[in-house]
């Protein structure tokens, strides 16, 4: 939820600051409000050798790639004509840009897969009435994902195995009921969560046999700030954020046998808002606090001097927002907050920020 509101706050300011400037009496032209940002939504691929972000194509939001220290040299991968892409990821492999795109705004949702290199897009999904849900990607099995599918029953994503090189699909889990799903790096499901009349939601653990078992509940009153946000690669630490009994949402691992929450980071002061997790381990290393601006606090002390850099360059706020596996390289979101926000690829090795562009 966080990176969804994330996303859209760079969206606007994106469209905003991308726009010309206009007379203080004139009225906003609607190009200002909704046309498309000239560049949005960096990432580094997993293997560290490219940068992707959004960019219109004859007029169509859609991904470009460019290598590492080269994005005068972007090309665009992707080709859609009508409908703009709004989220992307690339596979964990570094081969493919993943994107869900709607069918001419019917709202069914597919999942397209498009060579970083080439360009040569599939439908992994050609499907009628259906709309895909990501899952998870998997670190151990790079050409292998869990999504979800609505096709059988458009109320329940049945949960299938999909292979993104040859786009062949297995069914994993016929779904009757549960609103979401956290599996491990294996791809294999671990819980699941059904919500309650009470607006609240109970978690129940997949056990060996497949059978699921009752984990915890969450009460209405906490269910906007209490969540079991994923495990680590190694699969033995669950992660989650836990309002329960609390003014504030603590970071918080959940033991796997009683549930029980031990704190990981907290703040007097706002919820603990986003996570930053190591891309080959999973492990959580920073977080972010939102009280009066957004601020990074390192949970992992190996990455505090990184931290302590980007905030003593940062005229505002920041946010980081991909990275490599090898964790040379992170993109970070910069918004001075007075003027057009951008983004930087910060080089740990070298201590380095690059803008890339507003």
């Amino acid at each position: 939820m966080h990176d969804l509101l994330r996303n859209g706050a760079l969206l606007l300011c994106a469209l905003v600051t991308a726009a010309p400037a206009v007379a203080q009496d004139a009225l906003i032209p609607r190009q200002v409000l909704f046309g498309n940002p000239e560049r949005t939504a960096a990432q580094v691929s997993p293997d560290g050798t490219r940068i992707s972000f959004l960019a219109p194509r004859d007029g169509v939001m859609n991904v470009w790639v460019a290598p590492i220290g080269g994005i005068a040299k972007a090309k665009p991968v992707t080709a859609e004509k009508d409908r703009p892409i709004r989220q992307y990821l690339w596979s964990q492999d570094s081969r493919y840009i993943l994107y869900v795109q709607d069918k001419g705004g019917t709202e069914d949702f597919l999942l397209y897969a498009a060579d970083a290199g080439t360009g040569a897009t599939r439908n992994l999904t050609p499907y009628e009435h259906t709309t895909v849900e990501i899952i998870g990607t998997s670190v151990t099995h790079p050409a292998d994902m869990l999504i979800g599918l609505n096709n059988r029953d458009p109320k329940w994503h049945d949960i299938w195995r999909i292979n993104v090189d040859t786009g062949k699909a297995a069914l994993v889990y016929k779904n009757e009921g549960y609103s979401g799903f956290v599996a491990d790096d294996d791809l294999h499901l671990r819980y699941a969560t059904k919500d309650q009349p009470d607006g609240g939601f109970v978690v129940e653990r997949f056990g060996a046999d497949g059978a699921v078992h009752p984990f915890m509940t969450i009460p209405g009153d906490d269910a906007l700030t209490t969540s079991v946000s994923g495990l680590d690669v190694a699969g033995t630490t669950l992660y989650g954020v836990d309002s329960r009994g609390r003014d504030k949402a603590a970071l918080v691992s959940f033991d796997q046998k009683t549930a029980a929450p031990t704190v990981l980071a907290q703040s007097p002061e706002a919820d603990i808002g986003g996570i930053f997790a190591d891309p080959a381990t999973g492990k959580v290393l920073a977080y972010s606090v939102e009280h009066l601006k957004t601020e990074w606090k390192a949970l992992d002390p190996a990455v505090q001097p990184d931290i302590d850099f980007i905030a003593a360059h940062a005229k505002g706020q920041w946010s980081i927002e991909s990275a490599s596996r090898d964790g040379r390289y992170w993109i970070v979101m910069h918004d001075p907050v007075t003027e057009p926000a951008y983004y930087w690829l910060y080089d740990r090795r070298a201590k380095s920020l690059d803008k890339l562009f507003t």
